[in-house]
This record gives C-alpha cells, sequence and structure tokens, in this order.
C-alpha cells in the first residue's frame, strides 16, 4: 500500500493490466482494491486480458471469498477496458453486469513500423485506403491468363457479399510483356471489375496508380 501510494502520487491515471481479473499477484489486487474504495489512488482503469474465474485450469487455485472474488466482481467508480467484443462479453458475464459499462479499446499498432513498410508502401496505403480495409488479399503476380485473376475478383465479390466486410484485392505486377494479349486480358478484367461492382476495393496497381507507384521494389 504504501509503494502504490508513492508511485501514484503524481499520477492522473492508473492503468493496471489484468490485476484485477488475475489472481497472480494478490496482494497487489487487495491493495488496490483497499486503497481505490478509500478514494486513495488517481482515475483507475482496469485493462484486461485473462479471467482467472473462467479458465478451467486455474480453479484449484481459486477460493470462495476476498481475495479471489475481487477477480470476479466489477469495482465500482473503475474504468473496465477489454481488447474485443467477445471478450466484453465475458467479462460483463463474469461481472453479471451490462455489456454497455465495458469499454473496447484494441490495441494500438502501427502497421508501417512493424511491417517495416518503405515509403513506397506508406504512399499506396495512403492512396488507396488500406488501412481502412477488414482483409486484404495480395496477389503479387504479372497479368496474364494463366493466373487467372477473374477467380480472384469472383472470390473477393463473394468475400464482401456474404461477409459485410471491406475485403480488398491488391494484384501488383503489369500485363506480362511476352504477349500482346494480355493487354486485352487486362481490360476485360477491368470489365468484370465494373460488373462486380468491385472498382473501389479491387486494385490493380498498374491500371490505378501513376508510373513511380507500379513498379513495386523487393522491400515494398
Amino acid at each position: 500500500r504504501e509503494e502504490l501510494l508513492r508511485e501514484a502520487a503524481d499520477l492522473r491515471v492508473l492503468v493496471v493490466h489484468n490485476v484485477l481479473t488475475l489472481h497472480k499477484n494478490l496482494a497487489l489486487t487487495s491493495a488496490l482494491h483497499e486503497l481505490q474504495s478509500q478514494g486513495r489512488l488517481p482515475r483507475l482503469i482496469g485493462w484486461h486480458h485473462d479471467f482467472a474465474w473462467e479458465r478451467p485450469d486455474y480453479r484449484s487455485e481459486l477460493h470462495s471469498g476476498d481475495p479471489w472474488d475481487l477477480l470476479r466482481r466489477a469495482w465500482p467508480g473503475v474504468a473496465q477496458v477489454v481488447v474485443s467484443a467477445a471478450q466484453r462479453a465475458r467479462l460483463a458475464d463474469l461481472y453479471s453486469v451490462a455489456p454497455e459499462t465495458i469499454q473496447v479499446i484494441p490495441p494500438g499498432i502501427d502497421p508501417a513500423l512493424s511491417g517495416r513498410w518503405t515509403p513506397q508502401a506508406r504512399e499506396l496505403a495512403r492512396r488507396l485506403d488500406l488501412l481502412r480495409a477488414d482483409l486484404l488479399l495480395l496477389l503479387p503476380a504479372r497479368i496474364t491468363r494463366r493466373k487467372n485473376i477473374e477467380f480472384a475478383l469472383e472470390v473477393l465479390a463473394s468475400l464482401r457479399r456474404e461477409g459485410g466486410q471491406d475485403a480488398r484485392l491488391l494484384v501488383t505486377g503489369p500485363p506480362g510483356p511476352h504477349n500482346p494479349g494480355n493487354l486485352a486480358y487486362l481490360e476485360q478484367l477491368l470489365q468484370l471489375r465494373r460488373s462486380l461492382g468491385l472498382e473501389r476495393s479491387a486494385h490493380f496497381l498498374h491500371a490505378d496508380l501513376p508510373e513511380p507507384l507500379r513498379d513495386l521494389s523487393d522491400d515494398t
């Protein structure tokens, strides 16, 4: 308790990860509960990933009464946060509270940083608004008939229609240079894209982007 009060003295908010739902440090859980109940802590946010009382493999380590019961009831005045709607439903059931009282905040990830995107990749994502997509399908191939790209368009149309999500397709290559008929094949694909209503979701980089973005580097 003394250490918590000292460390939290200058804080406006205290984010607590799993301590309110997992039994790995019950002394910490108990001290937080006591100080929070007394109004001696800053605003407390419980950020939950794991729920001890839901795990069969933990049942032998849990018992009725405090401090174990602290892990399965909502503390008054604490903001509850989980990372997905599925977890919100599970926690609401555990706490016997309305799901609306629990916030869903997915973990923050910078795809460009974690994926080591090149400036070219960043510009592609910006121009095509790729980060808003629910699903990305990548077809890293030249445009030739034997690649059966029309099948990819039909798969994309089915995913969007049946799944109700913003699925996208990226075809990265230009028309194959060894067969003049590949230009006509590209035109057929663009017509199929229009007929399927995929103009904003099926992206042919060669046809849709200016030349500097068409020739992708190996890193991109």
